[in-house]
């Protein structure tokens, strides 16, 4: 699947990542960001390109509020050339979901974090992953020695008990 890289995080998480979200994405007359806002952002989109379309797309994108760049016409742009939106990038991603298992000795919240993100992402191509999903995929992932873990969830999943905080908890506290 090929999706804009900025680093090793997708270029859509820079909005979050960076605190630019108000810089990237205002609209409104009210919601525009200042001057030097703007100019963090559009530094950070510039600096972070790897190949020379990127950059020249970055380079040149200006407005009349910001003639020296516009960090919004930059995302507008890069979201529209990288963003995955193809029924074969859902494919990816929906198997990407499916492979994920929590490796013996990896921390179980940063996977589940991964497993999260993925759920947004294919949130956004209309495929619901529920949380009762999420949970029977997690017990399905564990590695051999969560067993005990997996078999007292196990439980309250059938006793209709088991919440995904929970379940999380039992694994955070098997980690630790």
């Amino acid at each position: 699947m090929k999706i804009g890289i900025i680093g090793l995080k997708p270029l859509w998480q820079l909005q979050e990542i960076r605190g630019y979200r108000k810089a990237l994405i205002a609209d409104e007359e009210e919601d525009m960001p200042t001057a030097e806002i703007n100019l963090k952002a559009y530094n950070d989109l510039l600096l972070s390109c790897q190949d020379n379309v990127t950059f020249e797309i970055v380079e040149e994108a200006t407005s009349e509020m910001f003639k020296e760049g516009d960090a919004r016409v930059v995302w507008k742009i890069l979201k529209k050339k990288f963003k995955a939106t193809t029924g074969a990038a859902k494919v990816q991603l929906k198997l990407e979901f499916q492979q994920m298992t929590l490796e013996e000795g990896e921390d179980p919240d940063e996977w589940i974090n991964k497993l999260q993100l993925v759920r947004r992402r294919l949130r956004v191509f209309g495929t619901d992953i529920s949380e009762d999903d999420l949970i029977l995929h997690i017990l399905n992932n564990l590695p051999k020695t969560s067993e005990t873990t997996e078999e007292i969830c196990e439980d309250d999943l059938t006793r209709g008990v088991l919440t995904f905080e929970t379940l999380r908890e039992r694994l955070r506290a098997k980690f630790r």
